[in-house]
């Protein structure tokens, strides 16, 4: 009942999967604000924070983002066209909300602080999206949020990131893991 209240809250139904059209990327599908909740509060955020959802679909994360008062530079980044064109007109009132389309290797901004995904793409796509982030961050700190986390190795393989993952409720049904970028 509280997700289909945060969801007109913020003129949209967000549930449902769509298989994905293109290669390298995974479904898409709205987790629940329980799980988003987690996870957030596992990375926190600081009111300078620059999130980034990476694969944001219709808008869920930005949803809960919203609906907790943060007033952070928000981006979402959906590959396609067609998910993105209507998020960004649901969404289109917050002038701290940018909805972006296309590939999240070339438009994850380098000022990210913190970035939220949820199984977005295959293994393949990750690697080429972590080692576009790590070559092009400009902030001195950042954090990922990865939830079902399919391709953690990849992160605990670079050795560029500590990485902890979260104590995983009975009642939850995906992994949660948090990683800071070291310096």
């Amino acid at each position: 009942m509280r997700s289909l209240l945060i969801d007109v809250r913020y003129r949209g139904l967000l549930g449902g999967r769509v298989e994905s059209r293109f290669p390298g990327a995974n479904a898409v599908q709205s987790l629940p604000y329980y799980v988003i909740k987690d996870a957030t509060d596992a990375v926190g955020v600081d009111p300078d924070d620059v999130l980034v959802d990476i694969g944001s679909g219709p808008g869920r994360v930005l949803n809960w983002w919203l609906s907790q008062g943060f007033r952070n530079r928000m981006v979402g980044i959906e590959l396609d066209p067609d998910v993105a064109a209507r998020a960004r007109s649901r969404l289109r009132h917050f002038h701290n909300v940018e909805i972006v389309t296309g590939d999240a290797v070339a438009l994850t901004p380098p000022e990210a602080t913190v970035c939220f995904l949820s199984n977005p793409f295959n293994r393949d796509v990750m690697q080429l999206w972590h080692d576009a982030v790590v070559a092009r961050t400009t902030t001195p700190r950042l954090s990922m949020v990865y939830v079902n986390c399919h391709h953690l190795d990849v992160f605990l393989k670079s050795g560029r990131w500590s990485v902890e993952s979260l104590p995983k409720d009975p009642a939850d049904h995906c992994p949660i893991a948090v990683a800071r970028l070291k310096r």
